[in-house]
């Protein structure tokens, strides 16, 4: 589920800081630098490269090119897609100032995505107050001992 950002502050990250924290591969040829991933398929008949630059602005856009002649257009153009979100998902989460995560204050516990309860480390995670608001009402059925709370990003 993509989640707004409207109500998330960005934390500046250098390009080399994201490189170690998505395990991807810092490259740099005069003035293009580039966190290169290992994401997608890479075969006899099909090739994936993505990565990920920095803007002037200090955003960060992801890239994704397949090359595979045997599919359609419409078919690489979704694969790109499926992973550009998903690599955006990972920028947006660890350049977030903060994430909000629901909290069983009955258990002292973190909730997972199944509704179990876990340390911080395997909670479920959100970027929006609203994004923990859902899962709090949807899965742990609106119980009044579960908070939304509001955890800096290291």
């Amino acid at each position: 589920m993509k989640q707004e950002l409207n109500d998330t502050t960005m934390k500046a990250l250098a390009l080399q800081e994201l490189a170690e924290k998505l395990n991807g591969k810092y490259w740099e040829k005069g003035d293009k630098k580039r966190v290169y991933l290992d994401r997608g398929h890479n075969t006899k008949k099909m090739k994936t490269a993505t990565y990920v630059c920095q803007l002037d602005n200090g955003e960060f856009k992801v890239c994704c090119y397949i090359d595979c002649p045997s599919q359609d257009w419409n078919w690489i153009k979704s694969q790109q897609q499926q992973i550009i979100d998903s690599v955006q998902e990972d920028v947006d989460f660890i350049t977030a100032e903060k994430v909000f995560v629901v909290f069983d204050e009955k258990e002292n516990k973190y909730a997972d995505c199944i509704g179990d309860l876990s340390d911080l480390e395997d909670a479920e995670r959100y970027l929006t107050e609203i994004g923990a608001e859902n899962f709090r009402l949807e899965e742990c059925s609106g119980n009044s001992d579960f908070k939304v709370k509001t955890i800096l990003n290291d």
